[in-house]
């Protein structure tokens, strides 16, 4: 197995799970989501302070992030 596709795999899908879904979402409304409510920035405090429809933006992005993880993961080892 070629070091360089297990390298490639590790940092990219490093990188898309270091991506949080409420801070992007948060990001796009000129806000931050770590400056209301709890301070977390996980999904509860953004449904507490951005309200369920926008959540569904979160809940795609973080959904999406473990999809490409996988399908990239399988694309390099297959």
């Amino acid at each position: 197995m070629n070091i360089w596709l297990i390298l490639i795999c590790a940092f990219s899908c490093y990188f898309l799970g270091n991506h949080n879904g409420a801070i992007c979402v948060s990001a796009m409304l000129h806000d931050d989501v770590r400056q209301h409510g709890s301070g977390n920035a996980g999904l509860t405090n953004f449904i507490r302070n951005y309200g369920a429809s926008r959540s569904i933006l979160v809940i795609a992005i973080d959904v999406l992030k473990a999809v490409l993880a996988c399908l990239l993961a399988g694309a390099l080892f297959a």
